[in-house]
């Protein structure tokens, strides 16, 4: 049986799972900048694109000679990638905010814009640290990977819990299964591989990443099919409305039939037969008494 070697998993990483990962975040990033355009002046949109932005850019070099700061630039494009997740479901909660006034929707939005704050500074940080390897700065892997762990169970909880307060728990469950899986799967990719590294004493990172990218865009890929479904919908019932309210304007003010006048010809002809064709008389016997 072959054995698996962790020249095996560099080789898989470089060649197979880092471009893939690049793919997607960049993907992420098209769609962040095709679905916020329109708010892309607004101050979190921006932190969202800059987020987006610099998630694919750190995966750039992923062929660089050095691995560890391979590994670095994953993770601050891993953070950045969760810090995506945050901005969108702050802005998901405020906007339900607006419209219902829930005190905890709104500490729960306040607590999501400070943990976006952190994963930023500490990106901005990891970032010099790699820019500036000279410079006196404290290494902040650890916090980096306990604020995109804490992040993500946050993420999942505020998500749901905004749709709970819409739709209801019960109404949640039923109807969103799919959505809590795939999230569930995000949240805890680390997971399985941490459980592979204790198993084969092997670095699974490249594998980790990849996973890690794939589950977001399973979590995309629902958010998208759901705008299309209720857009798709939208424009139905506004079509389906506006050819209602169009045909009962026609019937309201439609005007009655016009009759035409006959042809000048045609009215002498009929003139002309009236006056020497028999009469009725004639041609229908009358009955004898």
């Amino acid at each position: 049986m072959p054995t698996i070697t962790q020249t095996d998993l560099d080789y898989v990483g470089r060649v197979v799972c880092m471009p893939l990962a690049l793919l997607i975040n960049f993907s992420l990033f098209q769609y962040l900048f095709t679905m916020y355009y329109k708010r892309r002046y607004e101050a979190r949109c921006m932190v969202l694109l800059f987020s987006g932005f610099l998630a694919f850019a750190c995966l750039i070099p992923y062929a660089h000679t050095d691995d560890a700061m391979v590994a670095d630039l994953n993770d601050i494009s891993e953070t950045l990638s969760v810090t995506t997740f945050l901005v969108q479901i702050t802005m998901f909660g405020r906007d339900i905010n607006k419209r219902m006034r829930i005190r905890s929707l709104k500490l729960a939005a306040y607590a999501s814009e400070v943990l976006i704050f952190l994963c930023i500074t500490v990106s901005t940080m990891d970032l010099v640290a790699l820019a500036l390897p000279h410079a006196t700065i404290t290494d902040l892997a650890v916090l980096s990977d306990a604020l995109e762990e804490f992040s993500l169970w946050f993420i999942f909880v505020f998500r749901f819990y905004c749709m709970a307060i819409s739709r209801g728990v019960q109404g949640t469950l039923a109807t969103k299964k799919f959505e809590i899986a795939m999230y569930l799967l995000f949240v805890t990719h680390e997971y399985p591989f941490q459980i592979l590294n204790a198993l084969t004493g092997l670095s699974w990172e490249e594998q980790q990443a990849l996973w890690h990218r794939l589950t977001m865009a399973l979590c995309l890929f629902n958010t998208i099919k759901e705008k299309l479904r209720s857009s798709t919908s939208k424009v139905t019932t506004r079509g389906a409305s506006k050819a209602a309210s169009m045909a009962t304007d026609r019937s309201q003010h439609s005007e009655p039939p016009v009759a035409l006048p006959r042809p000048p010809i045609l009215a002498r002809l009929s003139k002309r037969f009236a006056a020497s064709g028999p009469s009725l008389a004639a041609v229908v016997p009358t009955p004898k008494t």
